[in-house]
This record gives structure tokens, sequence and C-alpha cells, in this order.
């Protein structure tokens, strides 16, 4: 039912073994996955995400600590038990352009087929009705060579759907596509989980859509190590600005995005009619190098201003002179000027 515990990890270290050498990443983590909810694994190149979701797949094992799928040890499960527990996506562009969407999505009932993996009716239906959740069907017999890599992502995902697995990990599977797939492939993703009951975990440097989609979010870095928690608890604990080890990188909670920090040379008092034209103007002035401080729009008259009542309407006052603006093309080349 929605809300068990499919996976759990205790004490759990990751990294490596090279003879006698030892390379641990992060340890001492206490992980908790439940049905029904997208979790998002964010964190810096080389932070250790795939050797993590490795790890939690059973493809390497651990350092030390307890890894349970279903309360039950993960070592304890044979390979082909696991296969019918968990469902993988990775990164890597297999080569199976010449198998057909259904052939390949087909491949995920082998756990349930066996080895000659002949399909009976009920694995038809099941093939067919996953090719269809995830917005195929028209293309069910096109071969994978022919799909835009975004239709090559998600019949990835209908094949790891089609194992009926409670678990899917998926290592990037935004990654190399563009804004409109990305934004799709995590809608899938998010309403898999909701439905049909799936825990889905993934790696993503898709901040944005993993900000709004996701049930929890996961933050791995050298620095903090493992941080876990709901997603609007997350960015309002201010657990986000630890993420990046950068002092040049700030994180905006009020818009759930990364920007670089301004480097300010001058200040404005700024107004604005509404808060998207707001918005728009602190982004056109902080990336000119201004100081944004926020004034009603009937306030005092400052020195230095800008009020901005449309985006073909505002009025820019300095040095005791006041420009009518009828485009933010003309303010940028103003304050290019003062």
């Amino acid at each position: 039912m929605r809300g068990d515990c499919i996976l759990s990890a205790n004490d759990l270290s990751i990294g490596y073994k090279n003879g006698k050498n030892i390379h641990c990443i992060h340890q001492k983590m206490e992980i908790h996955l439940f049905r029904g909810e997208l979790t998002s694994l964010l964190g810096p190149n080389g932070a250790g995400k795939s050797t993590l979701l490795r790890t939690l797949s059973a493809s390497q094992p651990p350092l030390s600590g307890d890894i349970r799928l279903e309360n039950k040890k993960i070592s304890e499960y044979t390979e082909h038990e696991r296969s019918m527990k968990i469902g993988i996506v990775l990164t890597d562009r297999t080569q199976v352009g010449g198998l057909s969407v259904y052939e390949l999505v087909a491949l995920g009932r082998q756990p349930h087929t066996g080895f000659f993996g002949q399909l009976h009716n009920q694995d038809k239906e099941i093939v067919q009705k996953s090719i269809e959740d995830v917005g195929l069907s028209h293309k069910m017999n096109s071969y994978m060579a022919e799909l835009s890599d975004g239709e090559r992502q998600k019949a990835m995902i209908a094949k790891a759907l089609v194992q009926e697995c409670p678990l899917i990990l998926l290592d990037e599977p935004t990654a190399f596509l563009d804004a409109a797939s990305r934004i799709e492939i995590m809608g899938l993703l998010h309403r898999f989980a909701d439905e049909q009951g799936k825990c889905i975990l993934l790696s993503t440097h898709d901040i944005e859509q993993a900000l709004i989609l996701s049930d929890k979010i996961w933050l791995l870095s050298p620095s903090t190590g493992l941080q876990c928690g709901v997603t609007e608890d997350i960015i309002l604990s201010d657990r986000m600005d630890n993420l990046f080890n950068k002092e040049e990188i700030c994180f905006d909670r009020d818009h759930g995005i990364y920007y670089p920090t301004i480097h300010w040379k001058k200040e404005i008092h700024l107004s604005a009619a509404n808060d998207t034209l707001l918005h728009w103007g602190i982004n056109a002035l902080n990336r000119n190098g201004f100081r944004c401080i926020l004034s009603d729009r009937n306030g005092e008259n400052y020195e230095h201003r800008l009020d901005i009542s449309s985006n073909n309407e505002m009025t820019y006052t300095f040095d005791g002179k006041r420009e009518e603006i009828h485009s933010f093309e003309e303010l940028v080349n103003l304050l290019k000027q003062n």
C-alpha cells in the first residue's frame, strides 16, 4: 500500500575497494524510500550519486551497513529475485537501435517469462499498456534508432515499468534531453509514483524540475554528506545553499534556482506593478551590476530609482534626470551609459 517503506539503509558506507585499499566516499548514511513517492538525488559531479545508486541496486557492494529491500537484506536476494523487485534505467546510450520499441519494452518481461522469453497474452497486454502509458503507442513498431532522445528515454522507462517492480532507480534520466522532454519525463515519473504506487529514485542535474515535482529531495555533497527531506522542508531550511561549495553560486529559494553571486557596483531603488515585472526587473539590474532596494511605488523620490509599470512603460531617475523608457532593451542601454 502507498507509504510502505520499500528500501532502507542503516549506517551505510559507500565507495570502492581496490585490493587492500578502501576509498570511502560517504559513510553512516540513513536512507528510507517509500511507495508512491518520487525522490530526486541532487549533487555536484563527483559527489557519489552514481555510486550510491549502484550500491542501492546491489550492482556493487556497500563498504559497510545494512540495505533492506521490502524488509529483507538485499544481499539475500538472488539476481533473478532482485530483477523482480528493482527496475534500473541508466544514462548510457545502449546499442538497441535495431530493436523496435515493442521488442525493447518486451525485454523487460524476461524476469517473468523466463530464459526463452515467450510472451503470453497477459505479458503482451502489460507491454502494450506500458508503451501507451509513456505516450509511445504511435511509435510501437518504430526502430529505436529512429526515435528522438526523449522518445528513447520513454521507451527505456516503459521497459522498467513492465518488470512490475515496486522500486525503480534512474541515473540522470533527463540527460541529453531538451527542456520540453525533461519536463515531460519528470511529469511521467511523478505520475507513475502517484498513480501506480511506484517507489522512484532518480539522480538529476535538472534542479528546477526536481524541486517542482519531487516528493522528497536527497542532497549529496562532499562537505555535508547526505541530507534527506520533503522538498519544501529542504528548500526553506536553507540546506540547498550547501549543495555546491562555491561562493560565487547562490540559491534563490523564492524561485527554486541557482544564480551567480552579484558583485554590486551601484545601488538602485526599484518598484514594479507586479511580481513578474519585479522579478525580471531585478534580473536585468543584477546582470548589469546593480543591487536592488525594493521601494513602494508611491514612496520617496530617490536620486537613483526605477519604476516599472509594464514591460514597455518605465521611469528611470538618476542624477536629477528623469527618463521615460519603453522596453528592457532601452533600460539596459541606459544602464550601460551610466
